[in-house]
């Protein structure tokens, strides 16, 4: 007898599946059962973390998604923002993180976003921000280095001690931070931007 999963990036599980099955099939059983890490991709993850100095469980993420606020993202959008806008938002993000940060000691700060604008804008020295070219899949699908770095992410985002999704004016909740945490069973908050 077969058995069929289908996965995505929307969390379904808890909607769909009966209360007498819900331990066996969470959304990390799951996903650990349908994917492995290819030698060559649990490599890249590997050399990534190595490159700038993180061990799983030891850091945390902070997640943003602008859509269009930094970048058009969207293919049938235009950037949203002023340069003085965009100025505000990064100084917001980073009183937000700071805040947070407080309750972490000295736990590594993780970075991410859909705007390589904004990821490549200056941060504190205590941010770091991932190599790798970002980019919607809607419109960059066909581009492997940007489909491998949005999964190389996710698996990244999966290993932190915990995974905070910023949201607020301009800042989106979005599934794919939730869904990181969700398949590695570890602790996930969305947070507001501070005013």
């Amino acid at each position: 007898e077969r058995e069929y999963h289908v996965y995505s990036a929307q969390t379904l599980l808890n909607l769909s599946t009966p209360q007498e099955l819900s331990d066996k099939y969470t959304d990390g059983k799951v996903f650990r059962k349908l994917f492995k890490l290819s030698d060559g991709l649990a490599n890249k993850v590997d050399g990534l973390m190595k490159s700038v100095g993180l061990k799983e469980n030891e850091y945390i993420v902070f997640h943003l998604r602008f859509l269009n606020f930094f970048d058009q993202v969207e293919i049938d959008g235009e950037v949203t923002s002023t340069p003085e806008e965009r100025e505000q938002m990064l100084k917001r993000v980073h009183a937000t993180i700071g805040s947070v940060r407080a309750q972490w000691g000295d736990k590594k700060i993780l970075l991410f976003s859909d705007s390589p604008t904004f990821l490549s804008a200056p941060h504190p020295d205590y941010i770091q921000v991932l190599p790798g070219k970002v980019g919607h899949v809607a419109k960059h699908g066909k581009n492997s280095e940007v489909v491998e770095k949005t999964f190389l992410d996710l698996i990244i985002m999966s290993r932190a001690a915990t995974v905070y999704s910023i949201i607020g004016p301009n800042i989106y909740g979005g599934g794919f931070s939730r869904e990181a945490a969700l398949i590695a069973d570890k602790p996930y908050e969305k947070i507001p931007l501070l005013v």
